[in-house]
């Protein structure tokens, strides 16, 4: 009985042939005649059988060196492109390096071009910018001056203090002041 499935399709191929190429009964003389050819025939193929176990085992003792000899060419052939990108891509970056370095300031800052850019809001208007600009300061130091003031509220009048309530009135006027030229600058012109 066939163990294998070499053996098995061995014996398949030896039946179908058998099928095949016999003869339709032409009498018993005729019998005997193909009986020989097919006993002839199977000797041949149980050789060739006896044969291919023999290739079959030969192969199977070389399988291992073969394996062996496969994954050194897998381990050569990674080395290969690792080989090969080191020598693409590496020369292609240090060809690189003084185009990125001329991108660079002294204190090495890659953003700093951007610095010499002139400062610009997208689609924003010069004039309001300076509007809000002008006048958000003008109330910034109105009320710091009133700040002044309401911290002076709760003190007494004194010589000692006189030169500080001074200053606060010298400052407010300063910013009335300023005001004074603001005023036509932004709603009169």
């Amino acid at each position: 009985m066939a163990n294998t499935a070499a053996e098995r399709q061995a014996a398949l191929d030896l039946l179908a042939y058998g099928v095949f190429h016999a003869e339709p009964h032409r009498g018993e003389a005729d019998s005997s005649v193909e009986g020989k050819k097919i006993d002839a025939e199977e000797d041949r193929l149980k050789a060739e059988i006896v044969a291919a176990k023999g290739q079959r085992e030969a192969i199977a003792a070389e399988l291992p060196t073969i394996t062996d000899a496969e994954a050194k060419d897998k381990k050569q052939a990674e080395y290969d492109t690792l080989g090969r990108a080191i020598d693409t891509e590496i020369p292609a970056m240090i060809e690189l390096l003084p185009t990125l370095k001329t991108g660079l300031m002294s204190d090495d800052n890659p953003d700093a071009h951007w610095l010499k850019l002139p400062l610009m809001i997208p689609s924003g208007n010069m004039w309001a910018s300076t509007y809000f600009l002008l006048t958000g300061f003008h109330a910034i130091h109105v009320l710091i001056g009133l700040i002044a003031f309401a911290l002076m509220l709760p003190m007494r009048f004194t010589a000692k203090n006189a030169g500080i309530l001074e200053n606060i009135g010298l400052y407010w006027h300063f910013v009335d002041l300023v005001w004074i030229f603001l005023f036509p600058l932004l709603y009169l012109f």
